[in-house]
């Protein structure tokens, strides 16, 4: 579903982490590191520092009701 978004959308959404294996072959290919893997990666990192964080409120939450 997330890859649908980003290819319609691709236009606004350059940061998608669905685009992160684009942004790595290109710099593989070109041996510089672009702008868009740096944003990309920054915004994985906060999604996914976001989800472990709240699946362990949500954990606490259960444990304790």
């Amino acid at each position: 579903m997330a890859s649908i978004v980003t290819r319609i959308f691709s236009k606004y959404l350059v940061w998608s982490p669905n685009r992160l294996s684009e942004y790595i072959m290109d710099t593989m290919n070109t041996g510089s590191i672009s702008a868009e893997l740096l944003g990309t990666s920054i915004v994985t990192l906060i999604l996914i520092i976001l989800l472990v964080g709240g699946s362990a409120i949500m954990l606490r939450t259960k444990e304790i009701a």
